[in-house]
């Protein structure tokens, strides 16, 4: 039954989970069903070698089934039952009429020709090279009886042909639209890496998907191929998931001994599974009858599926029942520790360099594009100095000020926060001192600012104008001043503070650049600034070879959450992190008791952007729901809780704290230890309603597919990337990630 909304209306649910579609990759929008059909058996040609074949009708039989059920992705390969398998498939498509309906991938490199007696000289018909490739698709249209193949994949690496000459090739059939989208197969992680790098560097098409062996007794794959294909933003697509019809359970194989219907011999004589097989396949039917599995084979197909993104299982078969028996996969839930359990029931070894890779220190990677590993709670330095108290902020003398950096760096902290102009100067003048003076500045990741006036509290100096903006005149002696300050002859992060508006982009971007380039500054942000101008300045230094930003800081906290109407949908598309500040609304994110003790003591909070410093009604209820949540999960404060929503909203995101007191620093901490679970930050949502606004409340924010996808067909959102969650020990207690 459909759900009439007018004009449009949403499908009625899928026959089977097969009909729930999924976008292919990051960097391939096409949706396409969660298992593909593996045609290796379709077509008759290979039955003497040990491999499944069928007949037309069963061929076709097994193609309705699978595109009855919802199916949509088949695969097949050029050399495939000696090009019958793709002869088969075009034949069916075109009865049926449904060509445009399905997403084909085939493949070229394995000769086709090798019994064709017809062909005396075969060797133009094998390999990667443009010759290759130009028969190979070819042959490949004229038996699908198509003009286009949706993904043409390199079927092996062949190393005599050059990276340059393969990409080459692939484009231009990309360019002519006989192929829609590229993949590999069966390469090695660092030739698929430098392949795409190649691509990108020329403005060719790189590839979109990975094919390659991997199944839960040949665990291989997860060593090199799953990292560089997170890395790449590639799908996966594994062949061999039920190890060559190994997963099975005592009684199958029983079955099979006394009928003499063995398994798949075209690898191997030994159709058998040896002990450590059977080990592997007595777990599997653990975990089937813990969450009411029919098949174990089912369950060794959703563990490839639970163990990353964007994975496309390739399954066969020659029977209608055997499919089903797979598509199952598609609605079994595994727990974290079902999947660590079924890890644990085979031997596999990452190997060097792997294991050098440990987790000390619990530091994040800044963003997509930016390596450096920082703290996940960056210090805010606005109150480090002593020339503000006037002006209604917290000023701190130097004493004071390095008694809450040691605090901060010895609880673990890299990552601080200052600008030119803080605390007229005084900022980053007594980070530079005690810096040097504890001999740490290289161990410190040390952001600045520049934009703004830092002049303002000199009288020396009399004319100001030359101390503020963007342009190249104010970036050059606001950096120039900066590095003298902070005692330093680099800037690890250097933000544009605010967007001034008559500064163009390029000449903003180029002089950044060239800070970069002369080792002045090693990463660029840029902070208070629309999402349109930050893509726009983006895209135009990716255009031009120039450095682009890695990080944006803005105002943002669980009181006012405009930051997440553009900016962070902005952020996730650019890869930047988020470093927000005013993360406790100055100050306003405080229980009712210790308002009414500022008020009788007369230390009030923060006045400099309003006298206004008690909460107003709405606030006092969102502190109430922080309190209730707080209470939930066992924290402390109702602070660390409002920073844990923030970091728990989406990746890449390191609040800046400031404060005066050590212990108001550590109770900021606390918020890495916390676990909010969706139920509590939809809560926390709902105490006051926040309107997104037009367009993102017609068109959506990128997280989900918009309704006007969901009219089309029944989808399975693509994984989101995940903000990192407090990592626990082996003894169960909570360490700072």
């Amino acid at each position: 039954m459909t759900e009439n909304t007018g004009l449009y209306t949403f499908p009625a649910p899928p026959k089977t989970s097969l009909g729930r579609y999924r976008v292919l990759s990051p960097k391939a929008g096409v949706r396409v069903s969660p298992l593909q059909l593996g045609a290796m058996s379709i077509g008759d040609k290979w039955a003497s070698l040990g491999m499944g074949s069928m007949d037309k009708e069963s061929s076709f039989k097994l193609l309705d089934a699978f595109y009855d059920y919802g199916g949509n992705f088949i695969d097949t390969a050029n050399n495939y039952q000696e090009e019958s398998s793709e002869q088969f498939i075009g034949e069916w498509a075109e009865k049926r009429g449904i060509r445009d309906q399905l997403f084909i991938a085939t493949k070229y490199s394995s000769p086709t020709k090798l019994r064709d007696d017809s062909v005396g000289q075969k060797i133009m018909y094998v390999g990667n090279s443009a010759k290759t490739l130009f028969l190979s698709v070819e042959a490949s249209l004229k038996n699908l009886r198509t003009n286009y193949i949706d993904l043409m994949y390199i079927h092996y690496w062949d190393f005599n042909t050059s990276v340059e000459e393969t990409m080459g090739a692939l484009h231009a059939l990309v360019m002519q639209r006989k192929v829609l989208y590229l993949g590999i197969s069966d390469a090695p992680a660092w030739i698929v890496s430098k392949a795409n790098q190649y691509a990108r560097d020329h403005a060719l098409t790189p590839f979109a998907v990975y094919q390659g062996q991997w199944n839960i007794m040949d665990r291989a794959f997860e060593r090199d191929i799953i990292p560089m294909a997170r890395d790449e933003g590639l799908a996966l697509c594994p062949w061999g998931v039920l190890a060559g019809g190994k997963i099975r359970t005592d009684e199958e194989e029983e079955r099979r001994r006394q009928t003499g219907e063995n398994g798949r011999t075209i690898f191997g004589p030994n159709w058998e599974r040896n002990e450590k097989e059977k080990k592997v396949c007595k777990v599997l039917q653990k975990v089937a009858a813990e969450i009411g599995a029919k098949h174990i084979t089912s369950v060794a197909i959703a563990y490839l599926m639970h163990k990353t993104p964007f994975v496309f299982p390739i399954v066969g078969g020659r029977k209608a029942e055997q499919l089903l028996q797979n598509i199952e996969a598609l609605d079994i839930s595994l727990s974290p520790e079902q999947v660590k359990e079924l890890d644990g029931c085979t031997e596999f070894d990452l190997g060097f360099p792997h294991w050098l890779i440990t987790g000390l220190g619990r530091y994040h990677v800044l963003s997509p594009h930016a390596g450096v590993r920082v703290s996940p709670i960056a210090l805010g330095a606005m109150s480090i100095g002593d020339k503000w108290s006037d002006l209604g902020m917290g000023s701190m003398d130097k004493q004071s000020s390095f008694k809450l950096l040691d605090a901060y760096y010895d609880n673990g902290g890299n990552f601080i926060d200052t600008a030119n102009n803080y605390q007229d100067e005084s900022s980053e003048e007594f980070i530079g001192e005690w810096a040097e003076k504890r001999g740490i500045r290289d161990q410190l990741f040390i952001a600045t600012k520049f934009s703004t006036n830092y002049k303002r509290g000199d009288d020396q100096t009399r004319q100001k104008i030359m101390y503020t903006g963007n342009n190249v005149k104010s970036m050059h002696i606001s950096v120039a001043a900066s590095l003298k300050k902070l005692r330093t002859s680099y800037i690890d992060l250097l933000y544009v503070h605010w967007w001034d508006w008559d500064t163009s982009i390029e000449e903003i971007m180029q002089g950044l650049h060239t800070l970069v380039l002369q080792g002045k500054v090693l990463y660029l942000g840029i902070s208070d600034t629309p999402a349109w101008v930050v893509s726009k300045a983006n895209q135009y230094a990716r255009d031009h070879a120039l450095t682009p930003f890695v990080i944006y800081q803005g105002a943002w906290n669980i009181m006012e959450r405009s930051f997440e109407r553009d900016i962070i949908p902005m952020a996730r598309s650019e890869g930047m992190a988020l470093a927000p500040w005013n993360v406790l609304a100055a100050g306003k994110i405080r229980t009712d008791e210790e308002e009414e003790r500022r008020r009788k003591t007369g230390e009030k909070g923060r006045t400099i952007f309003s006298p206004e410093w008690e909460r107003n009604e709405n606030e006092k209820k969102i502190c109430k729901g922080l309190e209730k949540v707080a209470k939930e999960v066992g924290a402390k404060s109702i602070t660390a809780v409002a920073i844990a929503y923030l970091m728990q909203k989406t990746p890449f995101v390191f609040p800046l704290v400031g404060g005066r007191k050590v212990e108001h620093l550590l109770d900021n901490v606390n918020a890495l230890e916390i676990t909010l679970s969706k139920n509590q930050i939809k809560y926390l949502e709902s105490i006051v309603p926040f309107d997104v606004g037009f367009p993102i409340s017609m068109i959506g924010d990128g997280t989900e597919s918009g309704n006007f996808i969901k009219y089309t067909a029944c989808i399975d959102e693509k994984p989101l990337l995940q903000p990192v969650a407090p990592h626990q020990d082996g003894q169960g207690r909570v360490q700072v990630n």
